[in-house]
C-alpha cells in the first residue's frame, strides 16, 4: 500500500537560521583565532560593533512583537497564520534575518576580525538561498496576490 504524500503548510526549510548563524559564528571565531587580522582600528571596530548590536536587538524585538500582534510564529518550520506587514516589516520583508546578519557583523567587529567580517557576506547569501527564497515561494503560494503586492512594495533586505 502506497503512502499518501500530504503537502505541508510550511516553507520546508531544511536548516533553521540559528543553526546557519551558529555554524558561521563557529567558523568565524576559528578563523579569527588562527589568523587574527583586525578589521578596523580597535576603538572604531568596538564602537561600530556596539551600534550594530543595539540595532539588531531593536529590530529583532520589534519584529517579534509585530509577529505576535498578528498571531503568527517566527519559527520557519511552522505554518504562517498571517502576512505581517507592520512594524519593521514595513521596511524589510525579512527584518529578523537583517537583525541576524547585523548581530553577526556586530560580533565580528567586537572580536575585530577581518575574516569574520568577510564571512558576513557568505552568511547573508546562505540565508537568502536556503531560507528566504523558500519562504518567499511558500508565502506567495499561501497568500497569492496579497504577498505579491507586499513584495512589490517592500524590499527583501533593506
Amino acid at each position: 500500500m502506497a503512502e499518501d504524500v500530504v503537502p505541508t503548510d510550511t516553507a520546508e526549510i531544511k536548516v533553521i537560521p540559528p543553526v546557519i548563524f551558529s555554524a558561521y559564528l563557529a567558523g568565524g571565531v576559528v578563523l579569527a583565532w588562527i589568523w587574527g587580522v583586525p578589521a578596523l582600528p580597535r576603538v572604531l571596530a568596538h564602537g561600530l560593533g556596539i551600534c550594530f548590536l543595539i540595532a539588531a536587538a531593536a529590530v529583532v524585538v520589534s519584529g517579534f512583537m509585530a509577529m505576535k500582534r498578528q498571531g503568527t510564529s517566527a519559527h520557519p518550520r511552522t505554518p504562517t497564520q498571517a502576512l505581517v506587514t507592520d512594524g519593521p516589516y514595513r521596511y524589510s520583508r525579512n527584518p529578523l534575518y537583517v537583525s541576524l546578519v547585523a548581530l553577526y557583523l556586530a560580533l565580528a567587529l567586537l572580536i575585530n576580525s577581518l575574516w569574520m567580517a568577510l564571512l558576513t557576506f557568505a552568511l547573508f547569501r546562505t540565508l537568502e538561498s536556503k531560507v528566504i527564497e523558500p519562504e518567499e515561494r511558500y508565502l506567495e503560494a499561501k497568500f497569492g496576490d496579497l504577498y505579491r503586492e507586499y513584495k512589490g512594495k517592500v524590499r527583501r533586505w533593506l
